[in-house]
């Protein structure tokens, strides 16, 4: 298996679960654990710079936002 397809199996669940169960043993482990893109949406970090304007809005989880 090509690298390309290995990251793309890692990255896409979509493409992982098209894959044989021949391929799918083949797929090394993923570095990053086995997280399907519900749980990789829902990491945090590295988020948005601290603000000191009371009138700026704050962005959380899933890009919503509020008023301070």
């Amino acid at each position: 298996m090509k690298k390309i397809d290995i990251i793309r199996a890692w990255k896409d669940d979509s493409y992982r679960n098209s894959l044989s169960a021949e391929q799918i043993t083949q797929l090394p482990t993923n570095p990053a654990g086995n997280l399907s893109e519900d749980e990789q949406n829902m990491v945090t970090g590295g988020g948005h710079p601290v603000s000191t304007n009371p009138d700026q809005k704050t962005c959380g989880i899933n890009d919503r936002c509020e008023e301070r």
